[in-house]
Order: structure tokens, then C-alpha cells, then sequence
């Protein structure tokens, strides 16, 4: 699932009235979400996406020249505008941090006629780029996001389930036999199929962080924050799929249209990230695969504690 709430700027700053200040600035419909330090900054991008970020010059335990860098060396920030603070007396800072690729400044005190209007361009300007990005990361058939789209999405949550020790799910799905129904009733039949089974999986994966994606020719992958019942939720769709009574080709195996997946829960140590993602993406590929053997039409599923890459 696609983020659905309003869009989102992250606003790191250790002065309560500043961070107030600042969040006034924001036009109808837009989200401020505080951050008083740097680490909070940082488990902030680790948690969520945002539209844009105003940076404080000067944060506790990291000033702001340091903490540029490292958002933008951030794997989810580095295309996320940043529009710094700066009070009096700090020239210098607002000279780096531009030169780092900050976007903008804005002068503390602020001017809040001529700050929200600069604001507002630079919010318009950040949410018509993420429009365009989408269309690049975007199925145009189903509507779910492609394969980039998920495996971005598949690193952000390996990241925050490192960070939170919370277990995540990944699983892959797979149309049985696919080409053949496609080959049998034609490319409309097929198409539609596909757009009904993927409402029907998108159905599952309903929260804000949980992902469901296109990957072609019939296969799916679903990415899930919180697993409770995973297994459970994944059977009841191929229970769904198989009750829309959809009659495969006379050659297949099943007499209407079946998935199969492979689907894994995993909690993901800390010194263990850097592994983790496509190592879920192959130990459900394997699970997929035992699905098939064992006759498709089955969910196989498996926990897993993702172990350090030591090679």
C-alpha cells in the first residue's frame, strides 16, 4: 500500500517556539512532524517519507552541517529537498550547508509573509517531482507499484525493522499457469484477471507502510510491517483468488485460476542489515518454489532471524 496520509515535512529543530514557528508556516493539507536532536532526525527518515525538511543550523549531539551530510548521503533523503534555518550570525553555516545541497534558507527570526510564500513554492515544486518520480516507479496496469518500487520500499523496511527489532513479512505470488490462461482467453482476459487479483492482495497489505507490487507475467510481491496472522492472511487470498471462479485454459492442471506463494517472517538483528534484503527476497523465492512442487494452489511460510553477512 502507497502511503495515503497527507504529505508529510519533517521539522528538526531544538527550540520548542522555532519548531512551533515553522509548522505555522505550512499550507492546509501538509503535516509537520517534530524532531528535537539528531538522532531523532535520522529515526524519522528511517520511518517515513517526507515532502520536505527544515533544518535548524544547529541540533544537539550533531550540528547542522554534519547532519546535512549525512541526510543526504541518507538512502531515503537524498532526493528530499532540505531548506535551512539560520539565524544571525550564522553566514558560514548557511554557506555550507547550500553547498552541501541544501535547497534554500530561511532567516531566524522568520518573516512569515515572505517565509510562507517561499515555503509554498518549494513545497509545489517537491510535490510535482514526486508525482513524476511515481509515474517511473508505478505499474501502469494495476496500478501497484513495479519491482523498483519495492525494493526501495523493501530496503526502507529492512532498515526500520533493524532499528526497531520488530519482525517483518515479505512474500512472493504467483499466478499457476499464467501464460497459459493468457494465451487461451487473450490479453484483455488476462489483463483483467490480473487487476482482480491484485485488488484482492492489495486488500491484505492495508497499512501505510505495507507494500504491494506488479512484477510481470503474472508474479507478485507483498511487504508486511506488522505480521501477525501472516500466514493466515496470505491463505485467505488464495482461498479469494480460487473463489473468483475464474476458468483457466483447458490444458491446465486446475479447472479456474490459482496462486501459489512463498512467504517469510523475519526479524532482522541490527549488525545483520546490510544482508537482509535480498535475502528475503531468496528464501521466499525459495518457499514459492516448494509451493509448486508440492502441487500450487499453497502458501508456504517460514520464520526466519536474518544472521550478520560474514564473507
Amino acid at each position: 500500500m502507497t502511503k495515503t496520509g497527507p504529505p508529510t515535512v519533517l521539522i528538526a529543530s531544538a527550540d520548542p517556539t522555532q519548531r512551533a514557528a515553522l509548522a505555522g508556516l505550512l499550507p492546509e493539507g501538509f503535516h509537520a512532524r517534530m524532531a528535537a536532536d539528531a538522532e531523532s532526525t535520522l529515526a524519522a527518515l528511517a520511518e517515513s517519507d517526507f515532502t520536505l525538511v527544515l533544518l535548524a543550523t544547529a541540533l544537539p549531539s550533531l550540528h547542522g552541517q554534519l547532519l546535512l551530510q549525512q541526510l543526504k548521503a541518507h538512502p531515503r533523503a537524498a532526493d528530499t529537498p532540505v531548506i535551512l534555518v539560520v539565524a544571525a550570525g550564522e553566514e558560514a553555516a548557511e554557506e555550507a550547508g547550500l553547498c552541501l545541497g541544501a535547497l534554500d534558507s530561511l532567516p531566524w527570526p522568520l518573516r512569515p509573509p515572505v517565509a510562507r510564500a517561499r515555503l509554498r513554492a518549494h513545497l509545489q515544486a517537491a510535490l510535482l517531482t514526486r508525482q513524476l518520480a511515481s509515474l517511473t516507479t508505478r505499474d501502469a496496469l494495476t496500478g501497484l507499484g513495479n519491482r523498483r518500487h519495492f525494493e526501495d520500499a523493501l530496503d526502507r523496511a529492512c532498515r526500520l525493522a533493524a532499528r526497531t527489532g520488530e519482525t517483518m513479512g515479505v512474500a512472493l505470488v504467483d499466478i499457476d499457469h499464467f501464460n497459459a490462461y493468457a494465451a487461451h482467453h487473450g490479453t484483455s482476459t488476462g489483463e483483467a484477471a490480473l487487476r482482480q487479483i491484485a485488488a484482492l492482495l492489495q486488500g491484505i497489505a492495508r497499512r501505510p507502510q505495507d507494500v504491494t507490487s506488479h512484477h510481470g507475467s503474472g508474479a507478485f510481491a507483498l511487504l508486511m510491517q506488522q505480521t501477525g496472522h501472516f500466514a493466515r492472511r496470505l491463505d485467505q487470498v488464495r482461498h479469494d483468488i480460487a473463489a473468483l471462479a475464474l476458468p483457466h485454459a483447458p490444458t491446465a492442471p486446475a479447472p479456474t485460476l490459482t496462486v501459489s506463494a512463498g512467504g517469510v517472517v523475519a526479524r532482522i538483528p541490527r549488525d545483520a542489515f546490510a544482508s537482509a534484503a535480498p535475502l528475503l527476497l531468496g528464501h521466499a523465492a525459495n518457499l514459492l518454489q516448494r509451493a509448486r512442487d508440492a502441487g500450487r494452489n499453497k502458501v508456504v511460510t517460514e520464520a526466519l532471524l536474518v544472521r550478520p553477512d560474514t564473507g
